[in-house]
């Protein structure tokens, strides 16, 4: 067994990039960041993996329209979809 040491640092939307690195980022509903005038939400969380050679950065959000942040960050990466199943319903 492996010891796993996870911090979870929660910076809200419109936080500029803070001094701890974080190879692991997620983005939580992007298309509803409203981050002060200037402020690019997705590079800010990027830049807190530029201490890794491997990093990963999720966003995850439902497309709200079709030049929204999230549609234009899915077709610049990996487009990998990922489903969970409902419990009740499988």
């Amino acid at each position: 067994m492996h010891l796993v040491i996870v911090y979870l640092i929660f910076a809200g939307s419109g936080t500029k990039v803070m001094s701890k690195s974080c190879q692991f980022v997620l983005g939580d509903e992007v298309d509803q960041y409203q981050p002060p005038p200037n402020v690019n939400q997705i590079k800010e969380m990027k830049k807190r993996t530029r201490s890794y050679d491997h990093s990963i950065v999720g966003l995850v959000c439902t497309p709200t329209k079709e030049n929204g942040t999230i549609w234009k960050e899915y077709l610049a990466g990996s487009q990998g979809k990922w489903y969970l199943r409902c419990k009740g319903c499988g």
